[in-house]
Protein backbone atom coordinates (compact mmCIF):
# COMPACT_ATOMS: atom_id res chain seq x y z
CA UNK A 1 0.00 0.00 0.00
CA UNK A 2 1.39 3.97 -1.00
CA UNK A 3 -0.44 5.31 1.03
CA UNK A 4 0.54 8.58 4.11
CA UNK A 5 2.43 6.90 7.28
CA UNK A 6 -0.20 5.79 9.69
CA UNK A 7 -2.66 4.15 7.25
CA UNK A 8 -3.18 0.58 7.71
CA UNK A 9 -5.17 -2.35 5.90
CA UNK A 10 -6.73 -5.35 6.05
CA UNK A 11 -8.37 -8.28 3.36
CA UNK A 12 -10.77 -10.60 4.41
CA UNK A 13 -11.21 -13.95 2.07
CA UNK A 14 -12.83 -17.29 2.96
CA UNK A 15 -9.78 -18.04 4.50
CA UNK A 16 -9.99 -15.11 7.37
CA UNK A 17 -8.92 -11.84 7.89
CA UNK A 18 -5.27 -10.85 7.35
CA UNK A 19 -2.78 -7.67 7.09
CA UNK A 20 -1.85 -6.64 3.68
CA UNK A 21 1.40 -7.90 2.88
CA UNK A 22 0.04 -11.41 3.99
CA UNK A 23 0.07 -14.20 1.37
CA UNK A 24 -3.26 -16.40 1.10
CA UNK A 25 -3.90 -19.58 -0.84
CA UNK A 26 -7.57 -19.36 -2.06
CA UNK A 27 -9.02 -22.47 -4.17
CA UNK A 28 -11.79 -21.41 -7.00
CA UNK A 29 -13.01 -23.91 -9.01
CA UNK A 30 -12.87 -23.40 -12.85
CA UNK A 31 -15.63 -21.01 -14.22
CA UNK A 32 -16.35 -20.01 -10.54
CA UNK A 33 -15.62 -16.80 -8.35
CA UNK A 34 -14.20 -15.71 -5.11
CA UNK A 35 -15.01 -12.46 -3.05
CA UNK A 36 -11.94 -10.43 -1.39
CA UNK A 37 -12.90 -7.71 0.91
CA UNK A 38 -9.49 -5.02 1.52
CA UNK A 39 -10.34 -2.18 3.93
CA UNK A 40 -8.52 0.80 4.20
CA UNK A 41 -8.16 2.66 7.42
CA UNK A 42 -6.66 6.29 7.34
CA UNK A 43 -6.74 6.22 11.23
CA UNK A 44 -7.72 9.60 11.35
CA UNK A 45 -5.20 10.62 8.90
CA UNK A 46 -6.32 12.95 5.60
CA UNK A 47 -4.68 12.30 2.63
CA UNK A 48 -5.22 9.85 -0.01
CA UNK A 49 -3.45 6.51 -1.46
CA UNK A 50 -3.32 3.53 -3.46
CA UNK A 51 -3.55 -0.32 -2.57
CA UNK A 52 -2.32 -3.05 -5.37
CA UNK A 53 -3.87 -6.04 -5.09
CA UNK A 54 -1.68 -8.92 -6.88
CA UNK A 55 -3.30 -12.29 -7.83
CA UNK A 56 -0.54 -15.40 -9.06
CA UNK A 57 -1.73 -18.80 -10.38
CA UNK A 58 -0.54 -21.51 -8.49
CA UNK A 59 -0.68 -23.89 -11.45
CA UNK A 60 0.91 -21.63 -13.74
CA UNK A 61 3.07 -19.10 -11.36
CA UNK A 62 3.77 -17.05 -14.84
CA UNK A 63 0.43 -15.83 -14.71
CA UNK A 64 -0.39 -12.56 -12.66
CA UNK A 65 -3.07 -10.27 -12.45
CA UNK A 66 -3.02 -6.65 -10.63
CA UNK A 67 -5.67 -4.18 -9.36
CA UNK A 68 -5.19 -1.22 -8.12
CA UNK A 69 -7.40 0.68 -5.85
CA UNK A 70 -7.00 4.06 -5.35
CA UNK A 71 -8.10 5.70 -1.68
CA UNK A 72 -8.86 8.93 -0.46
CA UNK A 73 -10.13 10.75 2.90
CA UNK A 74 -12.73 12.88 2.31
CA UNK A 75 -11.18 15.45 4.63
CA UNK A 76 -8.02 17.18 3.76
CA UNK A 77 -7.14 16.79 0.36
CA UNK A 78 -7.98 19.73 -1.76
CA UNK A 79 -9.30 18.23 -5.40
CA UNK A 80 -10.54 15.19 -5.95
CA UNK A 81 -9.93 13.81 -9.21
CA UNK A 82 -12.60 11.60 -10.59
CA UNK A 83 -12.24 8.65 -13.18
CA UNK A 84 -15.65 8.06 -14.58
CA UNK A 85 -13.60 6.42 -17.60
CA UNK A 86 -12.53 2.71 -18.72
CA UNK A 87 -9.67 3.78 -19.35
CA UNK A 88 -7.85 5.95 -17.06
CA UNK A 89 -8.16 9.38 -18.62
CA UNK A 90 -8.39 10.67 -14.92
CA UNK A 91 -4.50 10.72 -14.79
CA UNK A 92 -4.22 13.23 -17.37
CA UNK A 93 -6.10 15.47 -15.34
CA UNK A 94 -4.24 14.20 -11.89
CA UNK A 95 -0.94 14.90 -13.85
CA UNK A 96 -1.82 18.76 -14.78
CA UNK A 97 -2.43 19.13 -11.42
CA UNK A 98 0.77 18.04 -10.60
CA UNK A 99 2.40 20.16 -13.00
CA UNK A 100 0.38 23.28 -12.41
CA UNK A 101 -1.58 23.07 -8.65
CA UNK A 102 0.57 23.30 -5.37
CA UNK A 103 -2.17 22.49 -3.39
CA UNK A 104 -3.06 18.36 -2.52
CA UNK A 105 -5.55 16.21 -4.77
CA UNK A 106 -6.20 12.66 -5.07
CA UNK A 107 -7.24 10.07 -8.04
CA UNK A 108 -10.32 7.67 -7.43
CA UNK A 109 -12.31 5.73 -9.86
CA UNK A 110 -15.77 6.39 -10.07
CA UNK A 111 -16.99 3.28 -7.35
CA UNK A 112 -16.15 5.60 -4.89
CA UNK A 113 -18.86 8.17 -5.63
CA UNK A 114 -22.87 7.09 -4.09
CA UNK A 115 -25.25 8.84 -3.09
CA UNK A 116 -23.87 8.63 0.75
CA UNK A 117 -20.20 9.90 0.47
CA UNK A 118 -19.87 13.47 1.57
CA UNK A 119 -17.88 15.84 -0.92
CA UNK A 120 -18.61 18.88 0.20
CA UNK A 121 -15.13 19.45 2.03
CA UNK A 122 -13.28 19.37 -1.53
CA UNK A 123 -12.75 22.47 -2.77
CA UNK A 124 -12.74 21.46 -6.40
CA UNK A 125 -14.31 17.86 -8.20
CA UNK A 126 -13.11 16.76 -11.55
CA UNK A 127 -14.67 14.42 -13.42
CA UNK A 128 -13.84 12.71 -16.82
CA UNK A 129 -16.25 10.99 -18.41
CA UNK A 130 -14.10 9.24 -20.89
CA UNK A 131 -15.74 7.56 -24.37
CA UNK A 132 -17.78 4.89 -23.98
CA UNK A 133 -19.21 4.06 -20.10
CA UNK A 134 -22.31 5.61 -19.16
CA UNK A 135 -21.58 9.56 -18.32
CA UNK A 136 -23.43 9.16 -14.74
CA UNK A 137 -25.21 6.75 -12.87
CA UNK A 138 -27.97 7.69 -10.37
CA UNK A 139 -26.26 7.99 -7.48
CA UNK A 140 -23.55 10.10 -8.69
CA UNK A 141 -26.12 12.51 -9.90
CA UNK A 142 -26.73 12.78 -6.55
CA UNK A 143 -24.19 13.03 -4.70
CA UNK A 144 -23.10 16.04 -7.25
CA UNK A 145 -26.38 17.64 -6.72
CA UNK A 146 -25.77 17.52 -3.17
CA UNK A 147 -21.91 18.87 -3.86
CA UNK A 148 -23.21 21.90 -6.02
CA UNK A 149 -25.86 23.21 -3.43
CA UNK A 150 -23.17 23.55 -1.17
CA UNK A 151 -21.16 25.63 -2.95
CA UNK A 152 -19.28 23.15 -4.83
CA UNK A 153 -17.12 23.96 -7.88
CA UNK A 154 -16.58 21.35 -10.85
CA UNK A 155 -14.52 20.63 -14.02
CA UNK A 156 -16.04 17.96 -16.19
CA UNK A 157 -15.18 16.64 -19.31
CA UNK A 158 -16.37 13.93 -21.61
CA UNK A 159 -16.86 14.14 -25.44
CA UNK A 160 -20.86 12.51 -25.24
CA UNK A 161 -22.09 12.84 -22.17
CA UNK A 162 -25.36 15.17 -23.65
CA UNK A 163 -25.79 12.43 -26.26
CA UNK A 164 -25.61 9.86 -23.32
CA UNK A 165 -28.41 11.79 -21.42
CA UNK A 166 -30.89 12.86 -24.31
CA UNK A 167 -30.00 10.19 -27.38
CA UNK A 168 -32.63 7.30 -27.98
CA UNK A 169 -30.45 4.43 -26.41
CA UNK A 170 -28.49 6.86 -24.17
CA UNK A 171 -27.81 5.03 -20.63
CA UNK A 172 -27.83 8.54 -18.89
CA UNK A 173 -30.81 9.55 -19.77
CA UNK A 174 -32.33 10.00 -16.20
CA UNK A 175 -29.68 13.14 -15.45
CA UNK A 176 -31.73 15.38 -18.04
CA UNK A 177 -32.72 17.60 -15.14
CA UNK A 178 -29.04 17.53 -13.78
CA UNK A 179 -27.49 18.54 -17.01
CA UNK A 180 -29.75 21.64 -17.89
CA UNK A 181 -30.63 22.56 -13.99
CA UNK A 182 -27.09 21.76 -12.45
CA UNK A 183 -24.40 21.78 -15.55
CA UNK A 184 -26.50 24.71 -16.80
CA UNK A 185 -26.65 23.17 -20.58
CA UNK A 186 -28.65 22.16 -23.55
CA UNK A 187 -27.87 19.74 -25.96
CA UNK A 188 -27.69 20.29 -28.90
CA UNK A 189 -26.36 17.71 -31.38
CA UNK A 190 -23.79 14.42 -31.11
CA UNK A 191 -20.84 15.67 -33.53
CA UNK A 192 -19.58 19.14 -34.41
CA UNK A 193 -19.19 20.72 -37.78
CA UNK A 194 -15.27 20.70 -37.21
CA UNK A 195 -12.18 18.49 -35.03
CA UNK A 196 -10.80 22.12 -34.09
CA UNK A 197 -11.86 23.92 -31.23
CA UNK A 198 -10.88 27.88 -30.29
CA UNK A 199 -11.55 29.76 -27.28
CA UNK A 200 -13.60 32.38 -27.13
CA UNK A 201 -11.63 35.65 -27.11
CA UNK A 202 -11.17 37.42 -23.88
CA UNK A 203 -12.30 34.38 -22.45
CA UNK A 204 -10.52 33.64 -18.86
CA UNK A 205 -10.38 30.27 -19.13
CA UNK A 206 -10.14 29.57 -23.02
CA UNK A 207 -8.88 32.86 -24.40
CA UNK A 208 -6.14 31.86 -27.29
CA UNK A 209 -6.25 28.28 -26.94
CA UNK A 210 -6.73 26.67 -30.03
CA UNK A 211 -6.31 23.05 -30.95
CA UNK A 212 -7.39 19.55 -32.60
CA UNK A 213 -8.98 17.18 -31.01
CA UNK A 214 -7.45 14.01 -30.66
CA UNK A 215 -7.27 11.11 -32.06
CA UNK A 216 -7.63 8.95 -28.62
CA UNK A 217 -10.46 7.43 -30.12
CA UNK A 218 -13.62 8.26 -32.60
CA UNK A 219 -13.90 11.92 -32.30
CA UNK A 220 -18.02 12.89 -32.20
CA UNK A 221 -17.80 15.98 -29.95
CA UNK A 222 -20.87 17.32 -28.85
CA UNK A 223 -22.73 20.18 -29.83
CA UNK A 224 -24.05 22.28 -26.41
CA UNK A 225 -25.08 25.72 -25.60
CA UNK A 226 -25.97 27.75 -22.38
CA UNK A 227 -29.23 26.09 -20.87
CA UNK A 228 -29.62 29.69 -18.83
CA UNK A 229 -27.70 33.10 -18.52
CA UNK A 230 -26.14 31.19 -15.45
CA UNK A 231 -23.60 29.89 -18.81
CA UNK A 232 -21.22 31.20 -20.89
CA UNK A 233 -19.45 29.72 -23.97
CA UNK A 234 -16.05 29.67 -23.71
CA UNK A 235 -14.98 27.23 -27.00
CA UNK A 236 -16.49 27.05 -30.14
CA UNK A 237 -16.00 24.88 -33.57
CA UNK A 238 -13.56 26.74 -35.67
CA UNK A 239 -15.00 29.03 -38.20
CA UNK A 240 -18.87 28.00 -36.66
CA UNK A 241 -20.18 30.20 -33.91
CA UNK A 242 -21.64 26.34 -32.53
CA UNK A 243 -20.48 25.50 -29.13
CA UNK A 244 -18.55 22.81 -27.42
CA UNK A 245 -17.74 24.01 -24.20
CA UNK A 246 -19.07 26.28 -21.58
CA UNK A 247 -18.41 28.12 -17.66
CA UNK A 248 -21.18 28.33 -15.17
CA UNK A 249 -21.56 30.94 -12.13
CA UNK A 250 -24.70 30.17 -9.94
CA UNK A 251 -25.19 31.90 -6.64
CA UNK A 252 -24.07 28.06 -5.54
CA UNK A 253 -21.62 26.64 -7.70
CA UNK A 254 -19.22 27.48 -10.42
CA UNK A 255 -18.55 24.75 -13.50
CA UNK A 256 -16.46 24.14 -16.52
CA UNK A 257 -18.22 21.64 -18.67
CA UNK A 258 -15.43 20.71 -21.36
CA UNK A 259 -17.57 19.00 -24.27
CA UNK A 260 -14.71 16.49 -25.25
CA UNK A 261 -12.19 14.70 -23.20
CA UNK A 262 -9.71 16.07 -21.28
CA UNK A 263 -7.47 12.61 -22.96
CA UNK A 264 -8.36 14.57 -26.52
CA UNK A 265 -6.12 17.72 -26.04
CA UNK A 266 -2.52 16.40 -27.40
CA UNK A 267 -0.86 18.88 -26.29
CA UNK A 268 0.55 18.72 -22.92
CA UNK A 269 1.10 22.55 -22.38
CA UNK A 270 -2.63 23.20 -23.54
CA UNK A 271 -4.07 20.83 -21.26
CA UNK A 272 -1.72 22.28 -18.60
CA UNK A 273 -2.84 26.04 -19.54
CA UNK A 274 -6.65 25.04 -20.00
CA UNK A 275 -6.15 23.41 -16.08
CA UNK A 276 -4.42 26.46 -14.64
CA UNK A 277 -7.12 29.13 -15.85
CA UNK A 278 -9.80 26.57 -14.47
CA UNK A 279 -8.02 26.54 -10.89
CA UNK A 280 -7.71 30.14 -11.64
CA UNK A 281 -11.38 31.16 -12.29
CA UNK A 282 -12.83 28.61 -9.46
CA UNK A 283 -10.31 30.65 -7.02
CA UNK A 284 -10.79 34.52 -8.19
CA UNK A 285 -12.46 36.52 -6.09
CA UNK A 286 -13.71 34.98 -3.14
CA UNK A 287 -17.13 35.00 -3.27
CA UNK A 288 -18.55 37.83 -0.41
CA UNK A 289 -21.38 37.86 1.64
CA UNK A 290 -24.57 38.93 0.06
CA UNK A 291 -26.29 42.53 0.68
CA UNK A 292 -29.32 42.83 3.26
CA UNK A 293 -32.09 41.97 1.67
CA UNK A 294 -33.95 45.72 0.87
CA UNK A 295 -37.47 45.03 1.91
CA UNK A 296 -40.01 46.58 -0.58
CA UNK A 297 -43.92 45.71 0.66
CA UNK A 298 -45.74 45.25 2.63
CA UNK A 299 -44.44 49.00 4.28
CA UNK A 300 -43.38 49.59 7.85
CA UNK A 301 -46.44 49.75 9.85
CA UNK A 302 -48.85 48.97 6.77
CA UNK A 303 -52.83 48.21 7.58
CA UNK A 304 -53.77 45.33 5.26
CA UNK A 305 -57.92 44.35 5.11
CA UNK A 306 -56.95 41.30 3.90
CA UNK A 307 -55.65 37.67 5.31
CA UNK A 308 -53.50 37.35 2.38
CA UNK A 309 -50.45 39.59 1.90
CA UNK A 310 -47.84 39.81 -0.70
CA UNK A 311 -44.06 40.11 0.68
CA UNK A 312 -41.85 41.59 -2.01
CA UNK A 313 -38.12 42.68 -1.77
CA UNK A 314 -34.97 43.45 -3.81
CA UNK A 315 -32.87 40.81 -5.43
CA UNK A 316 -29.45 40.72 -3.24
CA UNK A 317 -25.69 40.77 -5.06
CA UNK A 318 -23.86 39.05 -5.52
CA UNK A 319 -25.25 36.07 -7.01
CA UNK A 320 -28.45 34.87 -5.13
CA UNK A 321 -30.98 32.59 -5.21
CA UNK A 322 -31.93 31.56 -2.05
CA UNK A 323 -33.84 33.81 0.89
CA UNK A 324 -34.87 32.98 4.20
CA UNK A 325 -38.52 34.40 5.14
CA UNK A 326 -39.28 34.66 8.38
CA UNK A 327 -42.99 35.90 9.68
CA UNK A 328 -44.14 36.26 13.06
CA UNK A 329 -46.39 37.16 15.65
CA UNK A 330 -43.66 39.34 18.25
CA UNK A 331 -40.74 41.19 17.06
CA UNK A 332 -38.12 38.50 18.63
CA UNK A 333 -38.92 35.92 16.32
CA UNK A 334 -39.50 33.07 18.59
CA UNK A 335 -42.92 31.58 17.76
CA UNK A 336 -41.78 30.64 14.42
CA UNK A 337 -44.88 31.53 12.86
CA UNK A 338 -43.52 31.44 9.45
CA UNK A 339 -39.72 30.61 9.17
CA UNK A 340 -39.10 29.54 5.56
CA UNK A 341 -36.58 29.03 2.52
CA UNK A 342 -37.71 31.27 -0.70
CA UNK A 343 -36.02 30.82 -4.29
CA UNK A 344 -37.61 34.46 -5.62
CA UNK A 345 -38.19 37.86 -4.05
CA UNK A 346 -41.57 37.55 -3.59
CA UNK A 347 -43.48 35.08 -1.08
CA UNK A 348 -47.67 35.16 -1.08
CA UNK A 349 -48.80 34.44 2.69
CA UNK A 350 -52.90 33.55 2.84
CA UNK A 351 -53.47 32.17 6.41
CA UNK A 352 -53.14 35.40 8.31
CA UNK A 353 -54.63 35.98 11.52
CA UNK A 354 -57.82 38.89 11.58
CA UNK A 355 -56.87 42.21 13.73
CA UNK A 356 -53.64 41.12 14.44
CA UNK A 357 -50.10 42.48 14.40
CA UNK A 358 -46.89 40.50 13.10
CA UNK A 359 -43.39 41.29 11.82
CA UNK A 360 -41.56 40.30 9.11
CA UNK A 361 -37.58 40.21 7.92
CA UNK A 362 -35.78 38.07 4.99
CA UNK A 363 -31.87 36.67 4.81
CA UNK A 364 -30.33 36.53 1.78
CA UNK A 365 -27.61 32.94 1.10
CA UNK A 366 -24.87 32.64 -1.15
CA UNK A 367 -21.70 30.89 -1.54
CA UNK A 368 -20.28 32.88 1.08
CA UNK A 369 -22.61 31.96 3.52
CA UNK A 370 -25.93 34.05 5.19
CA UNK A 371 -26.76 37.64 4.84
CA UNK A 372 -27.87 39.86 8.07
CA UNK A 373 -31.15 39.84 8.08
CA UNK A 374 -33.20 43.23 6.81
CA UNK A 375 -35.23 45.59 8.80
CA UNK A 376 -37.53 44.06 10.64
CA UNK A 377 -41.26 45.85 9.65
CA UNK A 378 -44.30 45.38 11.47
CA UNK A 379 -47.72 45.27 9.86
CA UNK A 380 -51.57 44.82 11.24
CA UNK A 381 -54.49 42.88 9.35
CA UNK A 382 -58.03 44.41 9.80
CA UNK A 383 -60.15 42.56 7.25
CA UNK A 384 -63.97 42.34 7.52
CA UNK A 385 -63.60 38.88 7.18
CA UNK A 386 -64.51 36.80 10.09
CA UNK A 387 -62.35 33.93 10.68
CA UNK A 388 -61.96 31.69 14.00
CA UNK A 389 -58.78 32.49 15.09
CA UNK A 390 -58.41 28.91 17.28
CA UNK A 391 -58.53 27.38 13.84
CA UNK A 392 -56.03 29.28 12.08
CA UNK A 393 -53.89 28.50 14.91
CA UNK A 394 -53.63 24.95 14.77
CA UNK A 395 -51.57 24.00 11.77
CA UNK A 396 -53.12 21.70 8.96
CA UNK A 397 -50.84 18.71 9.06
CA UNK A 398 -47.77 18.10 10.33
CA UNK A 399 -44.58 19.08 8.76
CA UNK A 400 -40.69 19.73 9.43
CA UNK A 401 -39.59 22.60 7.53
CA UNK A 402 -35.50 23.33 6.81
CA UNK A 403 -33.01 23.85 9.74
CA UNK A 404 -32.10 27.79 9.34
CA UNK A 405 -29.21 29.06 8.53
CA UNK A 406 -27.79 26.38 6.46
CA UNK A 407 -24.71 25.23 6.08
CA UNK A 408 -24.54 26.52 9.71
CA UNK A 409 -22.03 26.87 12.30
CA UNK A 410 -22.60 26.13 15.64
CA UNK A 411 -26.18 25.87 16.21
CA UNK A 412 -29.21 26.06 13.84
CA UNK A 413 -33.02 26.50 14.57
CA UNK A 414 -35.04 23.54 12.95
CA UNK A 415 -39.17 24.79 12.88
CA UNK A 416 -41.76 22.34 12.91
CA UNK A 417 -45.28 22.30 12.80
CA UNK A 418 -48.09 19.31 14.90
CA UNK A 419 -51.49 19.39 14.04
CA UNK A 420 -52.81 17.42 16.65
CA UNK A 421 -51.63 15.62 19.85
CA UNK A 422 -49.01 12.88 19.15
CA UNK A 423 -45.83 12.01 20.86
CA UNK A 424 -42.92 13.58 18.59
CA UNK A 425 -39.10 12.72 18.30
CA UNK A 426 -36.33 14.46 16.25
CA UNK A 427 -33.06 12.66 16.06
CA UNK A 428 -30.06 14.06 14.14
CA UNK A 429 -27.72 11.19 13.01
CA UNK A 430 -24.46 10.92 10.73
CA UNK A 431 -24.62 9.65 7.21
CA UNK A 432 -23.66 5.86 8.15
CA UNK A 433 -26.68 5.80 10.57
CA UNK A 434 -25.70 6.66 14.04
CA UNK A 435 -27.48 8.70 16.07
CA UNK A 436 -25.86 11.98 17.48
CA UNK A 437 -28.52 13.84 19.32
CA UNK A 438 -32.06 13.65 20.20
CA UNK A 439 -33.63 16.92 20.03
CA UNK A 440 -37.41 16.23 20.98
CA UNK A 441 -38.81 13.24 22.48
CA UNK A 442 -42.31 14.49 24.05
CA UNK A 443 -46.10 14.75 23.65
CA UNK A 444 -46.85 17.80 21.55
CA UNK A 445 -50.21 19.98 21.92
CA UNK A 446 -51.30 21.31 18.60
CA UNK A 447 -48.86 24.08 17.51
CA UNK A 448 -45.80 25.22 15.78
CA UNK A 449 -42.68 24.74 17.43
CA UNK A 450 -38.78 25.19 16.61
CA UNK A 451 -35.73 23.23 18.71
CA UNK A 452 -32.21 24.79 18.16
CA UNK A 453 -29.28 22.41 17.29
CA UNK A 454 -25.50 23.19 18.67
CA UNK A 455 -23.60 20.96 16.76
CA UNK A 456 -20.41 22.36 18.88
CA UNK A 457 -17.81 19.59 18.40
CA UNK A 458 -19.07 17.98 15.52
CA UNK A 459 -16.88 17.72 12.43
CA UNK A 460 -17.89 19.68 8.64
CA UNK A 461 -20.25 17.46 6.34
CA UNK A 462 -23.77 16.71 5.97
CA UNK A 463 -25.93 15.47 8.31
CA UNK A 464 -29.71 13.74 8.42
CA UNK A 465 -32.36 15.00 11.11
CA UNK A 466 -35.81 12.89 10.89
CA UNK A 467 -39.34 13.82 12.76
CA UNK A 468 -41.51 11.31 14.01
CA UNK A 469 -45.17 11.84 15.38
CA UNK A 470 -47.81 8.99 14.86
CA UNK A 471 -47.77 7.71 11.49
CA UNK A 472 -45.79 10.81 9.58
CA UNK A 473 -42.21 10.84 9.24
CA UNK A 474 -39.74 13.50 7.65
CA UNK A 475 -36.38 13.34 6.81
CA UNK A 476 -34.22 16.32 5.86
CA UNK A 477 -30.35 16.89 5.11
CA UNK A 478 -28.70 19.35 6.38
CA UNK A 479 -24.27 21.15 6.39
CA UNK A 480 -22.06 21.88 8.92
CA UNK A 481 -19.64 24.12 7.58
CA UNK A 482 -16.47 24.96 9.87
Amino acid sequence: MDAPIGWSGEYTSANGTFPFEHQDLISVPAGDSAVIMVTVNPNGIDGYGNTEVQFTSMNDPGVIAITYLRNITTTGVEVLVVDASAEDYGSLVSSSLDNVYAGTHGLVSRNAINALVDLSNFHTITWSAGNDPAAFYPEEVTALEAYLNACGKLFINGQNIGSDIFEPGGQSQFAQNFYNNYLHASYEANSGPSFILKGVDGDPIADGLLFVIGDVYEKSADVISPFDSDGTPIFNFLGNPEVNSIRVLTSTSRIVYLGIGFEQIDDEDIRDTLMQRIINYFDVEPPQLPSVPNLISPADSDVIDSLSALFVWEQSQPQVGTYWFELDTTDQFTTAYVNTRVQDTTFLYSNLLNNKTYWWRVGAYNCAGWSEFSEVRMFTTDSPVSVDDDEQLTPSEFRLDQNYPNPFNPSTKITYSVSKESPVTIKVFDLIGQEIAVLVDDVKEPGFYSVTFDALGLSSGVYIYQMRAGNFTSIKKMSILK
